[in-house]
């Protein structure tokens, strides 16, 4: 288990935090949908969990003062940002392009650019991605603590 547990935590710490992301996505919206399990935004980011876990991880194992956690602090910042604003501005592409495409088939009458099925959201909010942190770096010191390695 030694070997194996720098990348089994976070893979473990992804499922439960994608296990939780569904369970709020059914209560919120009172239905089950398959896409649940593939949506790329919500409560709690997944991406942040996963991300948190690692960089947790390595302040664990090598120290808050190591370069083993400063890389992955610096990557884990990249990954949080990216979910809550470079993803917001691909999303604001997408609507504008969604209403060019409706002015483009009122205009010409043809159905072309309906087969582009942009999503209506990508990014996360703060919230979102701070719980991930939260649960990330909650779950991973939880996981390291029960199989205490």
């Amino acid at each position: 288990m030694e070997k194996y547990y720098l990348w089994l935590i976070p893979l473990f710490v992804g499922l439960i935090t994608q296990t939780i992301k569904i369970i709020f996505d059914i209560i919120s919206e009172k239905k089950f949908d398959i896409s649940f399990f593939i949506r790329w935004w919500g409560f709690p980011s997944v991406h942040s969990s996963i991300s948190s876990s690692i960089t947790t991880l390595m302040g664990i194992k090598f120290g808050l003062t190591s370069p083993f956690f400063s890389i992955t602090l610096i990557f884990s910042f990249l990954f949080w940002y990216d979910a809550m604003n470079v993803r917001y501005e691909v999303w604001r592409h997408a609507q504008i392009i969604k209403k060019l495409s409706q002015i483009y088939n009122i205009t010409n009458k043809k159905s072309e650019w309906e087969i582009y099925n942009l999503k209506d959201r990508l990014w996360h909010t703060f919230f979102e991605v701070f719980s991930g942190i939260i649960f990330g770096v909650f779950l991973t010191i939880l996981t390291v603590k029960l199989i205490n390695v």
